[in-house]
């Protein structure tokens, strides 16, 4: 809606400052028609650029949205494999520490235990 809003302005404005450039100059009636018909088939042209330049960068933002959002997904997918297989490697290591923690902690209570007697 936005795009349509500021095309539609564009025309308007370009049109609108093409007839009061028009109107405005002082010439004579047969060259202010020829100028009018001339300027009128330029506008047309320009007003023809403009809608195909709308509908390409229309395009291109599709398309670039569309590319970029499986982008962001490949990203996502390889940074959830990375972690899986990550938090995979260290299982073993996390539950040797585990055991050894255990171990400490029981020669630390032995420990504690034989400094009170």
């Amino acid at each position: 809606m936005k795009t349509k809003s500021l095309i539609l302005g564009l025309i308007v404005g370009a049109g609108a400052s093409a007839v009061a450039t028009l109107l405005l100059a002082p010439k004579s009636g047969r060259e202010l028609r020829e100028d009018i018909a001339d300027k009128s088939v330029n506008v047309g042209g320009m007003l023809k650029e403009v809608a195909y330049n709308a509908n390409t960068l229309t395009e291109q933002l599709k398309t670039f949205s569309t590319d970029s959002l499986a982008a962001v997904k490949d990203v996502v997918e390889d940074i959830e494999e990375v972690v899986g297989n990550w938090n995979q490697s260290i299982e073993p290591d996390k539950q040797r520490l585990k055991d050894e923690l255990k171990d400490l902690q029981k020669t630390v209570s032995e420990l504690e235990k034989t400094i009170k007697r």
